[in-house]
């Protein structure tokens, strides 16, 4: 849904953000609504460790799509560049890709 992963990546920026954490806290019931002060509750002490955690992601990430180690030692090529991105992949999507792949298969399967 991608109502939902926009709602994702807007928490995400929430957490990354400047904020202290009562306006991230204010922040946060705006969006999210009171329903959900619990799992507010839940983030705010996880700020930074959340934080850390995609970050750590995101180079791995980076890293495997450049195929490099993600290290900033030898071999590594010019100054890294840090920043949040975010990308998620919807469940439709993701069977769209798999049909996809699929269709490929058969096809190549047919023509041998």
């Amino acid at each position: 849904d991608v109502e939902a992963e926009m709602l994702a990546a807007t928490v995400l920026n929430e957490l990354a953000g400047p904020s202290t954490d009562d306006q991230l806290q204010e922040r946060l019931l705006t969006l999210l609504g009171f329903d959900a002060i619990e799992l507010i509750a839940q983030l705010l002490p996880l700020r930074a460790a959340l934080l850390e955690s995609v970050s750590r992601i995101m180079a791995h990430a980076s890293a495997t799509r450049s195929g490099g180690s993600g290290g900033s030692g030898v071999g590594s090529h010019g100054p890294s560049s840090h920043g949040c991105a975010v990308t998620l992949t919807s469940q439709a999507a993701k069977a769209s890709e798999k049909a996809r792949r699929k269709e490929a298969q058969r096809v190549a399967r047919e023509a041998k």
